[in-house]
């Protein structure tokens, strides 16, 4: 019964939100951010202790705002209601996620990625997972990680052994691909938390105004972390050579010990890819159609969009096993247990997701107008200057524990409009989501980085998320904290935005 009521107060969250994008009096907010709260209070026992932490500091800070008067009911709603928006938003994301998991087509795209010969593996994992991470976010790592895990088994064995040691290398290589790859699709997809926040904190901008610089970024961070990679991670003399079971590669340069096939036999072929391709186009497509019809922003129309994709897609997957009515029945039944099972088991996620945004909207409603403007006047640093170092900012927070969730939206809420501060919002929108994508690929504390720390472990090599991520990257950070910044200078100096410099 406790997992049907969380289940059920998460699908008023999203209806709820629906109805808000459909035109429902503001008032219905207290009833989307109310049924958010019974959720998150239903599940508080469960989800993990920094989780319930983080919830408490949410509270507090709540509690420490309306004491002082800081904080008033018109803004706490808001804070309430938009906590709330993040929670459905991820709650519709993860409907796809549940219709990918079954699908034969992920299933051998990830197969065809994991057994890419030596000079195309990195490319292909990197470009890959960034792909696979539209619609499955971190079930991507464990889809691709599951593969290279079985790719790799070599590495396993005796740590003495020269098999060994090349399986490991491998592995780790691997790892890495996947995961920068990963980081890199919150720079520009909307459907993905990060665009949601960047562009709640941002009115005064659009999702595809800002685009082009933001797939600019993305192929940046993408091209950086391929000749970083052709550079500094050959592999050891002798990984690529042959061998035979579970080594590194076999003699065609594949990865062996995946299922594959008959040897030397490449599983499917990049026209897969070009099928999940397509899966993205009708979603973006369709979440377009809703933003025209309902005059609401881009990331709201896909996120009505998911849910429906979602069971459109597990009723084509059940028809030519069970025909129509039976594919229709399998349908409603995975829609059932979605509602009872993974709705709840979410929570750990939404208790990040609500408590983030919950303690950066109730701190910068709190702070006084004038606080953050008088530090920024302290320092008299140019605007670009200014918003070039929130990319190294977040990184430093994200070191400390801070989730990109957290920083970046706790940095966005309290920034000063663009008009105040002289500069384009869309060059604030960039500095926000590459660095959120960094936070990522290096904070030892997210989500994704214990995830793919975890893939490229052995069973007698631990790789630590300090290891895999800090240190690993730390090159690959830089150079593309370097390159953002270049990026930003540009925009504001360049005059391309505006027909002239900003102030």
């Amino acid at each position: 019964m406790l997992f049907l009521g969380a289940g059920l107060c998460l699908l008023t969250v999203v209806l709820s939100t629906f109805a808000l994008a459909a035109g429902a009096h503001v008032l219905v907010t207290w009833l989307s951010g109310g049924a958010f709260l019974v959720y998150l209070g239903l599940m508080f026992p469960r989800v993990s202790r920094t989780t319930r932490v983080l919830l408490l500091i949410a509270t507090l800070l709540g509690i420490v705002g309306f004491a002082t008067g800081g904080m008033t009911t018109s803004a706490f709603r808001e804070a309430l209601g938009t906590s709330a928006f993040m929670g459905a938003l991820f709650t519709c994301f993860g409907t796809l996620r549940d219709a990918a998991s079954s699908s034969l087509l992920m299933q051998r795209a990830g197969t065809f990625l994991a057994s890419r010969p030596p000079g195309q593996r990195y490319g292909a994992l990197s470009a890959g997972s960034h792909l696979f991470g539209l619609i499955l976010n971190f079930s991507t790592i464990s889809l691709l990680g599951t593969l290279v895990h079985e790719g790799t088994r070599a590495a396993d064995g005796d740590p003495n052994d020269e098999r060994t040691r090349k399986a490991a290398f491998l592995r780790r290589h691997m790892a890495q691909a996947i995961h920068r790859g990963f980081s890199t699709t919150t720079i520009w997809c909307p459907l993905t938390i990060c665009i949601a926040v960047i562009f709640t904190a941002l009115p005064e901008t659009t999702w595809v105004r800002t685009l082009p610089w933001l797939l600019g970024v993305t192929a940046t961070f993408l091209l950086s972390g391929w000749l970083l990679d052709r550079l500094s991670h050959r592999t050891p003399a002798g990984a690529n050579g042959s061998g035979s079971g579970t080594g590194a590669s076999n003699g065609n340069g594949n990865v062996s010990g995946l299922d594959t096939g008959t040897p030397g036999e490449t599983p499917g072929s990049w026209w897969l890819l070009l099928a999940i391709v397509g899966l993205v186009v009708v979603i973006f497509s369709s979440g377009w159609f809703v933003e025209e019809m309902l005059d609401v922003r881009l990331v709201l129309g896909v996120m009505i969009v998911c849910p429906f994709f979602a069971l459109g897609w597990i009723l084509i997957q059940g028809v030519p096993a069970r025909g129509l009515s039976g594919a229709l029945s399998e349908t409603g039944r995975r829609a059932e247990h979605h509602l009872r099972n993974a709705f709840p088991k979410y929570a750990n996620e939404l208790g990040i997701i609500g408590g983030s945004t919950l303690i950066a909207l109730v701190t910068a409603a709190a702070l006084p107008d004038t606080w953050v403007p008088a530090v920024i006047h302290w320092l008299d640093l140019p605007p670009w200057v200014l918003i070039a170092a929130v990319p190294w900012l977040a990184i430093l927070l994200g070191q400390v524990g801070m989730s990109p969730l957290l920083s970046v939206a706790l940095i966005a809420s309290t920034m000063p409009t663009p008009a105040h501060l002289g500069l384009n919002p869309e060059t604030m929108a960039v500095a926000y989501a590459g660095a959120w994508s960094l936070v990522t690929s290096t904070s030892p504390y997210t989500a994704a980085l214990l995830l793919s720390s975890g893939l490229a472990s052995t069973r007698s090599t631990t790789v630590t998320p300090f290891q895999f991520g800090p240190i690993a990257n730390g090159p690959y950070t830089l150079v593309n904290l370097l390159a953002l910044d270049g990026l930003i200078a540009f925009m504001e100096l360049s005059g391309v935005l505006s027909g002239a410099p900003a102030a």
